[in-house]
Order: C-alpha cells, then structure tokens, then sequence
C-alpha cells in the first residue's frame, strides 16, 4: 500500500528527517554533557578528596630531602587505595620539582618543571585544567585525557609541600555508557517520531494544554527552589548540629554547625558512614556502646541525651565536648516507612557547668541541714518520752506530729543527696551475686506491721531461683522503697502481691497493688524527679517526689530496667528485672 498524497510523504520525510538530526544530536550532546561532567567532578571534588587521602596516607615528613626513600610503601598503598578514578600514572613530586615517586620508576629522581607543574607548586590552583593540563580534544571526540597537578598541604597551611600528578583517559570513566547510549538513541528515535506525528495532527487542541502546563510546571519549580531555599537557610541558621542520614548509614545533609563542632566539612563527609565523622565517647573517653542513628532508624524510636548522661563528641582535633542529642527516625510520608534518621546535638558545657554548681549547692544545703534535723529529732523524742517531765496527751499528740514532720524533712534531705550522687556519677557501689528472695522475704517483714495499720496483707511466695548480680543493701532499698508506695497508694483493705519470675537470664520482680491507678500520660513521667501523680488522692500522700526517680537510677547502674504497667482505678505493678549472677 504506497502513500498517495504529497502531505503524507512530505510528512513522513519530515519526520525521518527529524528522527536523524536528533538522534545525531543526543549522540554528541548526551555524551559531551556526560563528559564534561565527570571533568566538572574531578575538578570541584575528586581533586580535593585525593588530596585529603594524601595527606591522611603519606606523612609530611615524606616530602622533606631524602626521606621519601623510607616512605615508599606508604606512597605504593596512597596509590592503590584510589578507588576514584583509576589513573593511567601517578607520579609525586616535591616542592623542588623532584619526582620522589612514581609507578612509572623511570622518572623517579629526575627534576622536571612545566607550566602546569610550577603553577601547581605555587599553591595558586588545587588543579590547572588550561588546554595544557585538561585536553579535551588531545586524540579526538570521546578519547581526551585528563592530566592533573594537585598540590599538596598540611592543617591550616597553605604552604604546598608536594604535588601529586595524575594521567588518565577520561574514556575509562565513561567506557561503559555505548550500550546505554545506543539504547536511548533508538527509544529517542522511536519517540521523536510518534511526538512529532501527534503534534502535528492534534497541534491546535494540544498547543493550549501544553502552554498552560508549562505554566503549571515552571510555577511549581519555582516553588520547590523556594522551598529548597528556604530549607537550606533553615539548616545554616540552626544554632544545633545537625546530621542526617539515609538508610545506609550515609550521610545526606551536615550543617555549618555540625561542621563547627566536629571539625569536618561538608564536602568531605557527604555520604560516608556516620560513624566516620561523629564519634561519640563516654565520661571515660571510651566510645559508647549504644548507637542512637542506628536505634532512630531500626527501631523507630526517639532518643533524648542531656548534659548529664555524660555524653561526649570527640571532634577531628581530638578535643571531646560535652553535648546534649536528640535522635529520631525520618520516615516517608506517603508508605510511613523509616527513610533514615536525624541527629541534633549542642554543645553542653555550659549547661554542665551550670549543674555542677546547682548540684554543688544543693549537696551543700542538704548536708548542712543533717545535724539540726537530727538533734531536734532528739530532743523531741525525750520529751515524749518524759525525760523533761510528764507531758498531757495533747501536747504527746503535738509532739508526734513535730517528730513525723521532721522524718519527712530528714527522709527529704537523704533523697536529695542520694539524687545529687546519683547524678554527678559519686553514687558508686559493688555487685555481687545476692538472693533476691531472702531479700524480700526481710523486706515484707518489715513492712507488714505498716501494712497491717491498713488493713492489707502483703502476699508473697517464694520461688527456686538463682541469685542475681545486685547490691544487697541497694536491693532492700529498691525493694522497701516499692513496696512501701504500694501500702501508701492503696486504699485499706486491698492487698498487695509480690511475685519474683525467671525469664531467660534474668529474673524480674512484680509488686502489685490494687490502689487508684495511673492514666498512661501520668505512667510516662512517673520516674522524673519530683513528679507526683496530679489527682486528689496522690496529693494527700507525703513524699519527696524523689523515690522512684532514685529507684530507677539504682536499677540501672546495677545493670537492670524498671517498668510500670497500670489502669486508672484499676491499681497498678511495678516491676523491675535483674541479670542472673554467673
């Protein structure tokens, strides 16, 4: 079937016409941008980068009269760790144009000078890429080689002690892409035939939705540059570090900040692992054993750090700063899937300062308030009991009412020192395997005679367990302290149970009353300091707000976790796990 009108054939030359003059363009523009590319590349980064990893692999003394002789090896591994490109010929000279290395060995030794290379020298370029040093068309379209002088320095000096010279065909980078090429050159000829036939049957009811698209489409781009820039004067202007990265680890985004603190810039970080960059230490110098990015971003947890957690960024100058951090995971809006994790941190040396004075007072307060508290806990205790005379009844009553006040200021002032130890790191005590249930077996014991005046019974039974890793006496105080909130926090009447469990390598304890119970906003706060449960039954109750805050900071240091299950009007356990000694 041949074609029959003039407009057809016209059309269909047109057409083929088309197809050829762009599949000859994006032949020689797809691969010069793609090119001129990598050439961009290797002069805005890849340089740099080389020129850090020389000065991380060769020592400074290498350069320096004849001792790069001894340095030899280190100079043979700088060239077989560049992953990037891979070069034809690497040579090394030193500040006086002396070759002092080269995997071409017949100029090792020679002096050489070049425009290129007393530029270089000079410490006026970190590479020269003039028509003598980047030659595009050295061997034809497509066959240039890249030849590159990159100066090397060490620290903040600028004073060039070396230059690193490389040779390599810029073919080897881009050797790979024909058969991507040819792909798209046959899907562009394809293409450009169908889009030229439907623009030229439907050009009058398309002309209008294209231009209207267009519109759309630049309104959006415009859009998303200002977000983009807005985002981007967000991040400099943040006064925190912050790092993000994907889920590989690697990291995306790193702000001025971060950049301050660590000592690391941008350009050398972006995407290599987090924990290359950010090094984060113990009160001991020791690195930490808990990962936060990486909890953030498998577990999906939000991680808070402050000034006394005691942990420490150790930046690229060896210096460790104390810090405060939050960690959380990044997750993807549309599948809320976790997509990566942020980290924001400060410094925290004012704030640690600031706490070791208010520590300081308060341990100064407290400790002086010890011996009054005592001595008039004396003195009212012989007048009750007669020591000064016989007293009424109603001066007794008065009296035992003195005496319980000042047990409370007193139990008050042993939880603020108990809390200050614990939190400048002086509450130290030894583990050792202890038997947890003669442990609360003397806990009970003593708190019956309490529970008694409420009518509750205390009910436990023991069980064949093996011993823990505690402290005895830190153990009794955990214990007694629960056990007795249990009795204050219970209505009279409704007993309480104490039950003690093996799972797997610990052995977790279960105190459970049948008080008014928790709402789960009020359970999340229950273990901060001076935090008291906000209704009109806790509110009647004394107590320091302290105790639980205390319980969890001993549970902790002797390796275990403390947690609490409740429902409001429907009482409330506490229960608290404990590794198996051995």
């Amino acid at each position: 079937m041949g074609i029959k009108t003039p407009f057809l054939r016209n059309f269909l030359l047109i057409a083929i016409i088309s197809v050829i003059l762009g599949w000859i363009s994006l032949n020689f523009f797809t691969k010069y941008q793609i090119e001129r590319f990598f050439a961009n590349e290797i002069q805005n980064r890849i340089t740099e980068t080389l020129r850090q990893r020389a000065t991380e692999a060769i020592p400074e003394d290498a350069f320096k009269g004849n001792n790069y002789l001894k340095y030899r090896t280190e100079f043979t591994n700088f060239e077989k760790n560049i992953t990037y490109p891979i070069p034809s010929v690497v040579s090394v000279y030193n500040k006086s144009g002396l070759a002092i290395y080269s995997n071409n060995d017949s100029i090792v030794g020679k002096q050489f000078t070049n425009p290129s290379l007393d530029n270089a020298l000079e410490g006026k370029k970190i590479v020269s890429l003039s028509a003598s040093n980047l030659n595009f068309f050295k061997s034809g379209f497509g066959n240039e080689e890249i030849d590159a002088y990159i100066p090397i320095y060490y620290g903040n000096s600028k004073a060039t002690e070396g230059i690193i010279h490389l040779t390599f065909p810029l073919s080897h980078v881009v050797q790979n892409m024909n058969p991507f090429l040819s792909e798209i050159w046959i899907v562009s000829a394809i293409g450009i035939s169908f889009l030229f036939s439907i623009l030229f049957l439907f050009f009058r009811k398309a002309s209008k939705a294209f231009v209207d698209n267009n519109r759309v489409l630049e309104e959006r781009t415009n859009a998303l540059k200002i977000s983009k820039d807005q985002d981007e004067a967000i991040l400099e202007s943040v006064d925190e570090g912050l790092i993000m990265v994907n889920k590989n680890f690697q990291v995306i985004t790193f702000n001025p900040k971060a950049e301050k603190m660590t000592g690391y810039d941008d350009l050398s970080i972006v995407f290599r692992h987090y924990r290359n960059i950010l090094d984060l230490r113990d009160e001991d110098g020791k690195k930490l054993k808990e990962d936060y990015l990486k909890n953030a971003l498998e577990q999906g947890i939000v991680i808070r750090k402050n000034s006394r957690d005691e942990v420490y960024l150790k930046n690229k100058d060896g210096k460790t700063i104390p810090i405060s951090l939050i960690a959380a995971p990044i997750y993807n809006q549309k599948e809320g899937l976790i997509v990566g994790a942020v980290m924001t941190f400060i410094d925290a040396s004012k704030e640690k300062e600031l706490d070791k004075v208010k520590d300081e007072f308060v341990y100064v307060i407290a400790h002086e308030m010890g011996n009054p508290i005592f001595t008039v806990n004396g003195y009212l205790t012989m007048l009750l009991e007669g020591t000064f005379g016989k007293l009424t009844q109603k001066t007794k009553d008065s009296i035992k009412s003195a005496l319980s006040a000042n047990e409370q200021l007193s139990s008050l002032v042993a939880d603020l020192l108990e809390m200050i130890r614990s939190e400048s790191g002086q509450l130290k005590f030894d583990l050792e395997p202890c038997d947890i249930n003669a442990t609360v077996r003397d806990v009970v014991g003593s708190l019956r005679l309490k529970a008694k005046e409420k009518k509750i019974e205390i009910h436990f039974e023991e069980k064949k367990l093996p011993k823990v890793t505690s402290n005895p006496a830190k153990l009794k105080e955990v214990l007694t302290n629960l056990i007795d909130n249990a009795i204050k926090y219970s209505d009279p009447g409704k007993d309480i149970t104490v039950s003690l469990d093996r799972v797997e390598d610990k052995v977790v304890a279960n105190i459970k009353d049948n008080g008014f119970g928790m709402a789960e906003e009020e359970v999340t706060h229950l273990f901060e300091k001076f935090y008291r449960v906000p209704n009109e039954k806790a509110s009647k109750i004394s107590g320091t707000g302290l105790g639980l805050f205390i319980v969890k900071q001993l549970i902790n240091k002797m390796g275990g976790e403390i947690w609490v299950g409740s429902e409001k009007g429907k009482g409330s356990t506490f229960s608290f796990s404990l590794k198996i000694s051995g």
